[in-house]
C-alpha cells in the first residue's frame, strides 16, 4: 500500500494541532467541539503510530477532559506520564492530578504529592502552592522540608496566586497550644539542622516573646547575622540583652563583642571583660574562647590566678602575674605576686622585684635581688638578664660606699657578663651597652673590633643610640 501524505509524523502531528485548536475555538459541549476532538485525537494517534515521539499533552487533555465524548483516563495518564517522564511540568500536574484521583490508574497520594512538586520545581506554578503545602507539613508520607516549602510558597506570591498575608498567615503564625519551650526546639532544629533561618526565626520569636532566654540570643544573633531576617544590630543588642537578664551566659558573650567593637553602643572593654567574666564564672566555654581572643594578656592571669587558687601553680604563673599587674601600674600587687614567685626560685621574679625596688631607689634591695637572681644560674627572660647588668653596672660606676675597690671590680665584670650575654641572645639595648662596655674597658679588656661588631648589631636591630651614630657619621 502507497503511503499518503498523512503516514509522515510530522505531517500527521501538525494535523492534529490544527483541528486541536478549532476544537478549542468551540463552546464546551457542543457537537462542533466533540467532532473536532475526534479529528484531532485520530491524527494524534496517527503520528504516534508512525513515529512521532514529541509531546502529546494535547491529544492527553482530550482523552483525559473527556472531548471525545468519554473519559480516557488510562490513556491520558500514560500520555501524561510519557511526558512528565521527558521533564514536562504541564504533563507532571495531570499525573499528579491522576494518581491523587485515581483517574486511569491506582490511587496513590504519596505518588502523587511527589508528582505535585515536580511539577512545582520544575515550573508549573499552578502547583506551587500545592506543592509547598505538602512539603511544609509533610503530608501524605513526604518528607517535611520547610525551606523547600517556603521556596515556592513565595514563588506563589510573586506569581499573584496567593497574597504576602496569606504567605505570613500560613507560614509565620504559631497556634496559641504551642508551649515555649516546644517552640525553642523548633527553632533550634530549623536552624542547625535543616538551615531553614526563616522558619528558626518564626520559633525563637514565639518563645523570645514568652521570655526564654535562649530564644532570645538566638534571636539576636540571627539579627547580628542577618539570617532569617534583615540584619539589624540595634534589635540584636536589644534581644541580647533581655536574655543576659534572664541568665543567658551565651548572650552575654555576644554582648560583650558588641562592647568590644563599638556595635550599636559605645565601644566599652570594661563592660565586655565584666560580661565575660559573668559568664566564665558559670561555666561558659563560649565565653572562655571570646575571652582569650578579645583579651589575650587578661585571660593568660585569669588562668594564672585560677591555677593559684586551686594550688596548681608554678612559679612561672607568679611571673606572668606580676608582669601584668606591673603593666597596669599596680605595682602592690605587683610585688606580691613576685616575692611568692621568688620564695619558689624563680629567678625572672626575682629579677623584675630587683627592678621595682631600684625604681623605688631602695638600692640595697635591688642590688641584693639581682645578686640573687643570677647566683648559680640566669633568668630566663633575656631582658631580666639585660637589666641586671645594667644594674650591676650603674650601682658600680656610682661609687658606691658599700662596695670595696675589689668588689666593684667585681661587679663591673659581672656586669659586662651579663650585658653580652643578653647581647648575644639578640637584645638590641644590651648589644650597644656591650660596644660601648668593649670599646672603653668597663668590666672587660678593651677590644675595639668586637665593639664595632656589636655596634653594627646594635644599628642593625635600630637601637636609637647606635642608629644616632651611625647618622652623624654619614652627615
Amino acid at each position: 500500500m502507497a503511503f499518503t501524505l498523512f503516514d509522515k509524523p510530522d505531517k500527521c502531528f501538525s494535523e492534529a494541532e490544527s483541528y486541536f485548536k478549532l476544537m478549542n475555538s468551540c463552546p464546551s459541549g457542543s457537537k462542533e467541539r466533540k467532532s473536532y476532538a475526534l479529528k484531532a485525537a485520530g491524527m494524534y494517534e496517527r503520528a504516534i503510530a508512525a513515529g512521532y515521539t514529541g509531546s502529546c499533552l494535547s491529544l492527553a487533555f482530550i482523552y483525559l477532559m473527556g472531548e471525545t465524548g468519554e473519559v480516557n483516563g488510562e490513556r491520558g495518564y500514560e500520555l501524561s506520564l510519557r511526558d512528565a517522564e521527558n521533564g514536562n511540568s504541564a504533563a507532571m500536574n495531570n499525573v499528579a492530578v491522576c494518581l491523587d484521583r485515581g483517574i486511569g490508574c491506582a490511587k496513590d497520594r504519596s505518588l502523587s504529592s511527589q508528582w505535585f512538586i515536580k511539577a512545582a520545581e520544575a515550573g508549573y506554578s499552578a502547583d506551587y502552592w500545592i506543592a509547598a503545602e505538602i512539603l511544609y507539613e509533610g503530608k501524605n508520607g513526604i518528607a517535611q522540608d520547610t525551606l523547600r516549602a517556603r521556596k515556592l510558597g513565595r514563588k506563589a506570591v510573586e506569581k499573584g496566586l496567593k497574597s504576602a498575608m496569606e504567605y505570613e498567615t500560613y507560614f509565620n503564625s504559631v497556634p496559641d497550644s504551642v508551649s515555649a519551650q516546644d517552640a525553642f526546639s523548633r527553632g533550634y532544629d530549623a536552624w542547625n539542622k535543616t538551615g531553614d533561618y526563616e522558619e528558626a526565626v518564626k520559633w525563637y520569636g514565639y518563645a523570645a516573646s514568652k521570655g526564654v532566654a535562649g530564644a532570645q540570643c538566638n534571636l539576636g544573633l540571627a539579627y547580628e547575622l542577618g539570617q532569617g531576617v534583615k540584619k539589624d544590630v540595634v534589635k540584636a543588642k536589644e534581644f541580647y540583652q533581655k536574655a543576659v537578664q534572664g541568665g543567658s551566659n551565651v548572650a552575654a558573650a555576644n554582648l560583650a563583642l558588641f562592647y568590644h567593637e563599638g556595635i550599636a553602643v559605645e565601644k566599652n572593654d570594661d563592660k565586655a571583660i565584666y560580661l565575660l567574666q559573668k559568664a566564665m564564672d558559670a561555666g561558659c566555654e563560649y565565653a572562655e574562647r571570646r575571652f582569650k581572643k578579645f583579651f589575650p594578656e587578661l585571660a593568660k592571669r585569669r588562668e594564672c590566678e585560677l591555677r593559684i587558687k586551686e594550688g596548681k601553680a608554678e612559679a612561672g604563673d607568679y611571673y606572668l602575674l606580676g608582669k601584668s599587674y606591673l603593666s597596669e601600674g599596680d605595682s602592690d600587687s605587683a610585688m606580691s605576686y613576685l616575692l611568692e614567685g621568688g620564695k619558689l626560685g624563680d629567678r625572672d621574679c626575682i629579677a623584675l622585684a630587683a627592678a621595682q625596688c631600684a625604681a623605688g631607689a631602695d638600692h640595697a634591695k635591688a642590688l641584693s635581688f639581682y645578686l640573687i637572681s643570677v647566683d648559680g644560674g640566669l633568668p630566663s627572660d633575656v631582658g631580666n638578664i639585660y637589666n641586671a647588668g645594667s644594674y650591676f653596672r650603674m650601682f658600680a660606676a656610682s661609687g658606691s660606699d658599700h662596695l670595696s675597690a675589689g668588689e666593684n671590680a667585681a661587679l663591673l665584670v659581672s656586669a659586662f657578663s651579663l650585658i653580652y650575654y643578653a647581647a648575644l641572645k639578640g637584645h638590641p639595648e644590651a648589644m650597644m651597652d656591650a660596644s660601648i662596655c668593649l670599646s672603653r674597658g668597663i668590666g672587660c679588656q678593651v677590644n675595639e673590633q668586637k665593639a664595632l661588631e656589636m655596634l653594627h648589631r646594635a644599628y642593625e636591630a635600630g637601637e636609637s643610640r647606635a642608629v644616632e651614630i651611625f647618622n652623624s657619621a654619614n652627615q
